[in-house]
């Protein structure tokens, strides 16, 4: 009788259960990067040898995966593979050495089965199990018969030690393993991919530029042109976490093997591993104005095909960087900096993204490098500003306070945006420097307005997040107050939601620490983020301001209304003030009015203005803004 607890397939057959270590089994079998190779002459000595001692027509090397067996060896078959779920190897593996059937259609287990009831008419199976070294097994060395036959003792004896003859085969020598793996790492080569590691890559283009520059070939288009290739696979890590690191290693493979195919036209190329998911290239041959173009044509050609990968298809993410190293480059460590600076724009989403290092695509790396680098200059030569916008009471159109906005005007390139500036100060480390700047400049502002008898404070100033953590931020706010005798009251810092969550109890500490001295914080762009109503009641927050990218559509779109009505909601209901920024026209204006936000600011008022148009505000202010 026929087990009818075991699953079967449509035909009616038993198929074979999973392995009680099945996700292990599969691991070791993956790793040894037989599925799916080539004929080798070894195994199919084997096969022939088996269908000839025991006088079979068919003899297989049959290795078992998740949905299929693949035979590494046939002697007498033409089939590749088979479903797992009508395999006969499937069931051996759960045998100890060897499962026999002597007469399938006298089997249960068999009757039914395809392969029984069609090509290649099984009648008879014997399949010895190959074992990985813990025992795990990974297939069989069967014999097929279209007859049905028995084994004797003697005969099963031999066939388990031919099988124990193949498992020698297939399994990795560990002292030849071990002396090749040592040889690569004292050459400092990669035992995956045999590329360069970062260092000798580096040193071998370094060497090849320096004897190719003395004869007058490298970068240059008459003789020839010397060329860096980076490619990044920017979701290897989450391939290897998904899929397993076997998965992630035969997709790092197969995009080092297509890279060499791609260079193969145009020279021997010298490969690198630049980290675990960034591989590089380097070849100088001969070549023409056309080169680069025809060299992206190709990578992008062998790159397009699809990965197959454990008997899967896949696809993969690539972003491929190519420059071309001429007078303005030295080094391959400033050709690999360029391909990254271009990569680092590339659609991470995109499945295949391929880029000439062209001077209109550096153009913007080179502009913010030149702000980074000037950005140090202009704090120690007092080349920055603040501008000061009014924030306004909407019911009573009063003026409630300002708003203080970097401005930095570059010698070279004129005016430049506030974000353009904070990435500067990002790219050199900076930020601190630049925030506390800005700080202390709008509260030497509150002072002279203070004595001069026109200040109408609060001031808000946006501080980058992490500036709050570095070097006893209070103190170090609680000295500069006391420097200029400013009460605390009058500043507010305003702070993105962005920045609050990395740390949010540490942010929680940092930022009661200055409330405890009497400042305030705002929560800036609320909405754009990661808003949180539990975050919110945390927070020593007592404002909130709506993005301008709310108030922009609030006048024709019901959605952006709506949404800036609740925030003024919230708000209120919390105990909090809100603010709407990017106010331009009236009607604007009237909508906030009729949703009761109380503070805007915005060109419907006042454009941000420097500081002695601020202070001619103040001298006027009953009249500011009627």
């Amino acid at each position: 009788m026929k087990d009818a607890a075991r699953p079967t397939t449509p035909s009616g057959a038993v198929a074979p259960e999973p392995h009680a270590r099945e996700e292990q089994r599969l691991s070791v079998l993956h790793a040894l990067n037989l599925l799916d190779s080539a004929p080798d002459p070894r195994f199919d000595r084997i096969t022939n040898l088996a269908a000839d001692v025991f006088d079979v027509p068919i003899a297989l090397i049959s290795l078992v995966d998740e949905n299929r067996q693949w035979f590494l060896s046939r002697c007498g078959l033409e089939e590749t593979e088979t479903g797992r779920d009508e395999s006969f190897c499937g069931h051996a593996l759960h045998e100890t050495d060897i499962l026999v059937v002597e007469d399938a259609t006298e089997d249960d287990r068999f009757a039914t089965n395809p392969l029984v009831t069609g090509g290649p008419n099984i009648r008879f199976y014997a399949g010895a199990v190959l074992e990985a070294d813990d025992g795990l097994p990974l297939g069989t060395l069967c014999l097929i018969d279209t007859k049905p036959r028995s084994l004797s003792v003697a005969e099963r004896r031999r066939l388990v030690k031919m099988a124990r003859l193949t498992r020698a085969e297939l399994l990795p020598n560990s002292n030849a393993m071990y002396q090749r793996s040592e040889a690569q790492l004292a050459a400092q080569v990669d035992p995956l991919t045999n590329a360069r590691w970062t260092q000798p890559f580096l040193e071998a283009v370094d060497e090849a530029l320096e004897k190719d520059g003395a004869n007058g070939t490298a970068g240059s288009n008459e003789h020839g042109v010397a060329v860096m290739i980076m490619i990044n696979v920017p979701k290897l890590e989450q391939i290897n976490n998904v899929f397993g690191r076997m998965t992630g290693d035969e997709i790092l493979l197969e995009v080092c093997r297509r890279l060499q195919t791609a260079c193969s036209a145009f020279g021997t190329p010298v490969t690198g591993r630049l980290g675990g998911h960034r591989l590089a290239a380097f070849l100088i041959g001969p070549g023409t104005s056309d080169t680069l173009g025809d060299l992206k044509q190709r990578l992008r050609s062998v790159y397009e095909a699809p990965y197959k990968t454990k008997g899967n298809v896949r696809s993969v993410n690539l972003q491929v960087g190519l420059c071309e190293i001429d007078g303005t480059l030295a080094t391959g460590a400033e050709a690999i900096d360029r391909c990254r600076l271009v990569m680092n724009d590339m659609d991470m989403r995109e499945e295949l993204a391929v880029e000439v290092c062209s001077a209109d695509k550096l153009e913007p790396h080179n502009r913010r490098a030149n702000l980074a680098s000037g950005l140090r200059v202009a704090l120690e030569n007092d080349e920055l500003e603040l501008h000061f916008q009014p924030k306004v009471g909407v019911e009573s159109r009063a003026l409630a306070g300002f708003e203080s906005l970097l401005r930095w005007t570059h010698p070279d390139f004129g005016y430049i945006p506030p974000p353009d500036v904070v990435d500067a100060a990002e790219e050199v480390n900076l930020s601190n420097e630049l925030d506390r700047w800005v700080v202390r400049t709008a509260i030497a502002q509150i002072s002279a307005w203070q004595d001069s008898g026109q200040f109408h404070g609060p001031v808000s100033v946006n501080i980058n997040g992490l500036s709050l953590f570095s070097d006893d931020f209070s103190g170090w706010l609680s000295d500069t107050l006391a420097e200029f005798d400013v009460a605390a009251k009058w500043i507010d810092l305003e702070i993105v939601e962005s920045s609050i969550f990395n740390d949010f109890d540490a942010t929680i500490a940092a930022m009661t620490a200055v409330t405890e001295l009497g400042a305030t914080f705002s929560l800036d762009d609320f909405g754009t983020g990661y808003s949180s109503l539990a975050y919110l009641q945390e927070l020593p927050v007592q404002s909130l301001k709506i993005d301008r990218s709310f108030v922009n559509s609030i006048v024709e779109d019901q959605k952006q209304a709506a949404l800036c009505h609740s925030v003024v909601t919230i708000g209120r209901d919390m105990g909090m003030q809100t603010i709407a920024e990017g106010v331009e026209t009236e009607h604007q204006y009237l909508i906030l009015r009729a949703y009761r936000c109380p503070m805007i600011q915005g060109y419907y008022f006042a454009k941000p203005l420097p500081p002695g148009d601020a202070t001619a505000m103040l001298s006027d202010v009953p009249a500011a803004f009627h």
